[in-house]
């Protein structure tokens, strides 16, 4: 406490003249940036930790860490299908529609519905 009283207290001697400087309030406020920066730290650390084991990707507004696999198949299925070169083509409840395979091969594929197809043309 007195060692408290010491640090938080400073008396300064000016002449005839003694002042004491209560400095308790500039000292908590050094001690709360302090443990920011080591926050700040541990977070810079962490963030050392995941280079090369992983890295950012973005979508769109989304950020993950990993790899593509982070996102969810709806979520890339959005992504590509607001790119320029990819058609969208939905396939409502109870339809079915039919994919013509390679010319020539002569058979198509019946898709069932609900479903979306990506075509992309790029």
């Amino acid at each position: 406490m007195a060692e408290e009283q010491r640090e938080s207290n400073k008396k300064v001697i000016l002449g005839d003249y003694a002042l004491d400087i209560d400095v308790s309030s500039a000292l908590t406020g050094l001690k709360a940036v302090k443990r920011c920066a080591n926050e700040a730290v541990q977070a810079m650390e962490k963030l050392d930790d995941y280079s090369g084991k992983a890295s950012f990707l973005q979508l769109g507004d989304m950020i993950r860490i990993g790899s593509l696999e982070a996102f969810s198949t709806e979520e890339l299925h959005e992504e590509l299908a607001k790119r320029e070169g990819v058609q969208e083509v939905i396939v409502d409840n109870h339809r079915t529609m039919y994919l013509q395979t390679a010319i020539g091969a002569g058979g198509s594929i019946p898709v069932s519905g609900p479903a979306r197809i990506l075509i992309n043309k790029d």
